[in-house]
């Protein structure tokens, strides 16, 4: 399903869980997703996040040559501080960047409450975990060895530039056999 219409509709028939749309940011200009997002969030009630996605694997089927993995956060930093002053400024700006040039950009309503949705960003390189922390209000990262959680952890919270605590979710995978010995060798 597209998630921000799926994320609506489940807004619209609960009305105590957040439900998170993804966004992967190439595919979608910044003043319609923000636009997006803003409704979603109205119609949960202020219970809309937002998972903000840097490249894909499936850039070629939106007929978007992949481009350099850095370079896709740049893009994507500059994306998510336009949807932002959308959902908080109040009068029209013009925005001039490197990959937007936007003239006159407002946006009404502005979000449920007073209290924009919350961003959470998927970051598994040093890259894409710098940009989670620095840029959006959760990072949500996989853990490949418990062993190397704790490191990997304070390295991520240490990208933090401002010296704000992001919390960090992580996937991880569980394997159950009969025994220690048999899940170690599966």
């Amino acid at each position: 399903f597209e998630t921000l219409t799926w994320a609506s509709g489940l807004l619209a028939a609960t009305n105590r869980i957040t439900i998170f749309g993804t966004l992967h940011v190439d595919y979608v200009n910044p003043v319609f997703a923000a636009k997006q997002c803003i409704t979603a969030h109205h119609i949960g009630s202020g219970r809309f996040g937002l998972n903000v996605v840097s490249g894909t694997p499936a850039q070629e089927m939106f007929g978007i040559v992949p481009g350099d993995h850095d370079a896709q956060y740049d893009y994507t930093e500059e994306w998510v501080t336009i949807a932002k002053r959308i959902w908080n400024e109040t009068e029209p700006f013009d925005h001039v960047g490197e990959y937007f040039n936007l003239k006159n950009v407002i946006g009404k309503p502005k979000p449920f409450g007073g209290h924009a949705p919350m961003l959470i960003s998927a970051g598994h390189s040093h890259r894409g975990r710098a940009f989670a922390v620095q840029h959006a209000d959760a990072l949500f990262t996989a853990i490949t060895e418990l062993r190397n959680a704790p490191e990997e952890l304070r390295a991520a919270r240490a990208a933090s530039t401002d010296g704000v605590y992001v919390p960090i979710y992580g996937s991880s995978h569980l394997v159950c056999r009969p025994t220690r010995k048999e899940a170690d060798e599966y």
